[in-house]
């Protein structure tokens, strides 16, 4: 096997060096394939650059190149590497594609330099890993990525370019930087020695693709974008994104995959609804602008605000903290369960409430303020439930710990109040019903009922305080 060893001078003009003869394909080792039969030399300038048809550019001996410049205006060529290593410690990369079959392996030990207004594409096997290594810097233009492809060459995306990640990808002690974009159609697999690496670009978009980790690692981003409606895989592992936007599509993180939003989780959702699934920690504030997002299956841990033109939806949620700012509407399907930390309160101000499955208060302090909400919901043993200026229409109370009522709370229809052993109402403003409020099991009585227009139904065994007024009809049922 040859081994070429060819110092290339990048130069606008290129009649002292050899030329690729004519847009046709061939071996890159053949003295056919250059103007005069004239092969690469030492100390002079190699340029692929044939305008017209697009050709192809064979490598298939190991080769060193100190510099190449491959494609121009006009000319677009394919560079393929057929099972042996190209070592090229400066690569120019202007049009036409790069294409790597056979194990064969790119090695780019100071920089492939990709400066194009168009598409330029790095095809590998896609049954054989390949490894891209050296440097990468995209200047401009947009660089897609297909095959199975190690990426261990640091990379650089500028302000005008695009990197597209649309095969099996694996990134270990690649580091992805720049003001660009880095978009993910494909598979990225997080394998980092030091179990945290990084797409730190401007723009992280995600694009239909997943992103898997077999070890629990940690994939770090800036700004984390998903904008299509397509669906988007967490596989085990972490991203930790500075901040988040959402506009269609699907996150759906399992096998305890998860997203931790450093800064705000922002979602202006159109036409379609948004989705997140698994685990979600937002430090800054889930702003839900328009539009539906919907939670599901999943471990929230944020501060949110719903404007009034969107929606959110927990379906089967389990809140451990935050304050939820409502002015649109929060709709409940499945169980929403409240475990907040004890004697820390998870709180939703104002909007709407509609919940069609349960709301489970399992720890510390569920408070609800100046809201309208419906629907059944259950307060364990311990934990505390704060009513302040809320309209509850037609709903189950199913009381083990303690029910709080300051300032209003309006009952519009028929309310089941079910205290069990153990349980308290403390009832320090008015609870004010236009229909019935059936009491059942055992709760003390304390505060102003006022059921001037409906009934007070005791039935069970209560104890009614000497602070309680009830303003209304009282009925004792027999248990």
């Amino acid at each position: 096997m040859r081994f070429l060893v060819l110092i290339l001078l990048i130069s606008s003009t290129v009649s002292a060096g050899s030329s690729w003869s004519n847009p046709i394909s061939g071996l890159f080792g053949s003295s056919n394939s250059w103007l005069g039969g004239l092969l690469p030399g030492l100390n002079v300038p190699t340029v692929i650059s044939a305008i017209g048809d697009p050709f192809t550019v064979i490598v298939n001996e190991v080769t060193s190149l100190p510099s190449l410049v491959l494609g121009g205006v006009g000319s677009a060529p394919t560079l393929l590497i057929d099972g042996v290593t190209l070592t090229v410690p400066d690569l120019l990369l202007v049009s036409g594609n790069i294409k790597i079959i056979n194990g064969g392996i790119l090695n780019c030990t100071n920089l492939l330099t990709i400066n194009t207004t168009g598409i330029v594409n790095i095809d590998v096997d896609l049954n054989i890993a390949t490894k891209l290594l050296g440097n990468l810097n995209i200047l401009q233009g947009n660089l897609v990525l297909n095959g199975v492809i190690d990426l261990v060459a640091k990379i650089e995306v500028g302000l005008g370019g695009i990197l597209c990640l649309n095969g099996t990808h694996t990134i270990s002690t690649c580091d992805i930087t720049g003001s660009g974009i880095v978009q993910l159609l494909g598979n990225l697999i997080i394998d980092p020695s030091n179990l945290i690496c990084s797409i730190e670009t401007s723009v992280f978009q995600l694009l239909g693709g997943t992103i898997s980790s077999v070890t629990s690692k940690t994939l770090q981003c800036n700004k984390l974008a998903i904008l299509d409606d397509l669906i988007n895989t967490v596989d085990g592992c972490l991203i930790v994104a500075a901040d988040v936007v959402i506009n269609a599509g699907v996150l759906d993180c399992i096998n305890g995959g998860g997203l931790n939003v450093i800064g705000n989780l922002v979602a202006s959702v159109s036409a379609n609804v948004a989705k997140i699934t698994g685990l979600l920690n937002v430090n800054g504030l889930i702003d839900l602008k328009v539009g539906v997002l919907i939670l599901e299956n999943i471990l929230v841990q944020a501060d949110i605000s719903v404007d009034i033109a969107a929606k959110l939806l927990f379906n089967n949620a389990n809140c451990t903290r935050g304050i939820f700012n409502l002015n649109g509407l929060l709709e409940i399907q499945g169980i929403l369960n409240i475990n907040a930390q004890l004697q820390a309160a998870i709180s939703i101000l104002g909007g709407e409430i509609q919940v069609l499955g349960n709301i489970l208060v399992n720890t510390g302090i569920f408070n609800l303020k100046d809201c309208t909400t419906n629907g059944p919901l259950s307060i364990a043993q311990g934990a505390i439930l704060q009513l302040e200026a809320v309209i509850w229409v037609a709903t189950d109370i199913l009381n083990a710990g303690t029910v709080i009522v300051d300032g209003l709370l309006q009952l519009p229809s028929t309310c089941n109040l079910t205290g069990l052993p153990g349980s308290s109402l403390l009832n320090k403003g008015i609870i004010s019903a236009v229909a019935d409020i059936n009491v059942l099991g055992l709760l003390n009585l304390n505060g102003i009922i006022n059921v001037t227009l409906g009934n007070l139904n005791l039935k069970g065994s209560h104890v009614i305080s000497d602070t309680c007024q009830i303003l209304g009809n009282v009925n004792l049922i027999e248990s």
